[in-house]
């Protein structure tokens, strides 16, 4: 079975045109891996009308309307998938769609809209080693923090690591918390707070970026450690690190081919 213990989240957008009653997915060439999760985000959904995500069922297969799905869960404004663990490598054909009355009585407006189709792609291929940063007390300056190295490049499907270590006393104190600054590219970055990233996990003495918007770049952060009973800064970043998303623009997001 493959290994799904670094499964990645996806953010697929897709855009709605109430006016012209069309839907435009723009990634639509999605490639997954067992265990994974995505996340259709609707935007310009009318009211009264929710998101759906279509498969088109293929001859002799057993998961249905699923494909390769284990659960799909309509939320507020898109969809949200979790990839079967035990999903076999193959291409799945889909469209987004917004639907009104569906289910209801004959009584009810019915109605539904779907996009063009779009192919997500299951591959079992492993996923490249996450790009570490080691954050550490900064010798002979209290309160900062040392960020080493200052430069890691992240290709497609990597994920990037934040690692605590060398700090006395108890770590669980503190809430370590990444922000990105200033961007140097020609790109449009989709959210600032998330840099190359589509999510920002955060764990124990640690954080984890994943996901990768393909907006190509350096990003420039900051680390900082908050206390978890004040709320206050208590160590704060030396130096000026930086990630060079080298990402490529035809797959922007995690789990494509590098280069």
């Amino acid at each position: 079975m493959p290994d799904t213990s670094a499964a990645l989240e996806y953010l697929v957008r897709v855009l709605v045109d109430p006016g012209a009653l069309a839907l435009t997915i723009q990634y639509p060439d999605l490639r997954i891996r067992p265990g994974d999760r995505v996340i259709w985000g609707f935007t310009g959904v009318p009211d009264g009308w929710v998101a759906w995500i279509e498969l088109r069922q293929q001859p002799g297969s057993t998961t249905g309307f699923l494909g390769p799905f284990a659960t799909l869960a309509q939320i507020d404004g898109g969809v949200w998938g979790a990839v079967a663990t035990d999903a076999q490598a193959g291409s799945f054909t889909y469209r987004a769609c917004i639907q009104k009355g569906v289910g209801l009585d004959w009584q009810a407006d019915m109605a539904t809209v779907c996009s063009p189709q779009a192919t997500i792609a299951v591959h079992t291929e492993p996923a490249p080693a996450p790009a570490v940063f080691t954050v550490s007390p900064q010798e002979g300056e209290p309160g900062k923090i040392r960020v080493s190295p200052e430069l890691q490049s992240l290709i497609s499907g990597q994920a990037v690591l934040w690692k605590l270590e060398g700090f006395s006393g108890n770590v669980s104190e503190w809430r370590p918390r990444i922000d990105f600054g200033r961007y140097d590219g020609d790109g449009t970055v989709p959210v600032r707070a998330l840099g190359p990233f589509t999510c920002l996990m955060s764990g124990q003495a640690q954080v984890t970026g994943l996901g990768n918007t393909g907006v190509t770049g350096s990003y420039h952060f900051l680390v900082s450690l908050i206390s978890v009973t004040s709320g206050e800064v208590i160590w704060v970043t030396s130096g000026d690190p930086a990630i060079d998303n080298r990402g490529p623009v035809g797959d922007p997001v995690s789990g494509g081919p590098s280069g």
